[in-house]
């Protein structure tokens, strides 16, 4: 996912930052924050039928002086 949108927005998929923290996980439900070369993304998943799928995603935008990539 952050080397699709780093693409998308000009920046290196092969070196822009694409950094994934995991806040909480068990079984069935996770939260983690996923942050690419000017934004980052919280996200909440769950496992369906043995696959985990993103169920909502709050985006925010880096200040520029915090771009990577």
């Amino acid at each position: 996912l952050g080397n699709t949108f780093n693409r998308h927005f000009g920046f290196s998929p092969e070196s822009a930052r694409k950094d994934v923290e995991i806040y909480y996980a068990d079984a069935h439900n996770a939260a983690a924050k996923l942050t690419g070369a000017s934004w980052f993304d919280y996200l909440h998943l769950m496992k369906v039928n043995d696959e985990w799928k993103i169920v909502n995603i709050i985006y925010e935008p880096l200040p520029r002086e915090q771009w990577q990539g």
